[in-house]
């Protein structure tokens, strides 16, 4: 597989797109692998932006339905509380996701959310792709497993994607988010997939491992602290080497 073949695919709306110079920043003072920047529904200037600097595609969204919450019910929506709030505005963001991967221009794709700090050289990862989809496990559920759709490395034409989008168009009542829509059908479909090692999807609730190739700042403290203190890279850098100015 030539580096042409293969790419990184962002994509975003108008409300996160504030963290696209923050992570094209870190990724592309490593990394030379072309990049695909989705549009979910960005500025214009936000369009002109990823427009100069990579692949530039508009994602089809006419399909997708977000279910109301009396679609949802009161007993879901309850136990959806517990488990996260507040989640109401985020989750329309995550079903997207799917759309996003099927409109990706190359062979084998890396997608990547943005709140995605690339700490160095990943394209490695593509090493992990032995079937036609790769990701990452956050946890064993008994039989099943539940995965982080957060960093994803596929395949053209992979099995799961289309699925995985009518999961997101017609059932997404049933799920919090788009991961937990991706573990029930690859559980349900017996789909093979590959383990992603942790260092390319790290958690950064779990706290800092400095081994990690790809530090994943989910949830709304992340994104805080990006906004605050621009992530972690040139923080470590400068601990490592004192010397450096950032």
């Amino acid at each position: 597989m030539t580096g042409k073949d293969r790419g990184v695919f962002v994509a975003t709306d108008e409300v996160l797109e504030w963290l696209l110079p923050w992570w094209w920043g870190n990724y592309s003072e490593t990394n030379k692998l072309p990049v695909c920047f989705g549009d979910f529904g960005m500025s214009d200037r936000a369009r002109r932006w990823c427009q100069a600097r990579g692949l530039y595609v508009l994602i089809s969204l006419e399909h997708l339905r977000m279910a109301d919450k009396e679609r949802i019910g009161s007993a879901r929506l309850q136990e959806w509380e517990k488990n996260l709030s507040p989640f109401w505005g985020s989750r329309g963001a995550w079903f997207k996701k799917p759309f996003g991967m099927l409109a990706s221009p190359f062979e084998e794709t890396l997608w990547m959310d943005l709140d995605c700090e690339v700490m160095g050289a990943i394209e490695p990862v593509f090493e992990h792709l032995k079937s036609s989809f790769c990701l990452m496990k956050l946890r064993e559920e008994g039989k099943k497993v539940l995965y982080n759709s957060g960093v994803v490395v596929f395949r053209k034409g992979s099995p799961v994607l289309p699925v995985y989008a009518d999961y997101a168009m017609r059932y997404n009542h049933k799920f919090l988010g788009d991961q937990d829509a991706l573990s029930e059908l690859i559980y349900k479909k017996k789909f093979q997939v590959d383990s992603l090692p942790d260092i390319y999807n790290w958690q950064m609730c779990r706290g800092l491992n400095i081994a990690a190739k790809i530090l994943h700042w989910t949830a709304g403290w992340g994104k805080e602290y990006i906004r605050r203190y621009g992530g972690l890279r040139h923080r470590l850098a400068c601990s490592l080497h004192p010397g450096m100015r950032v």
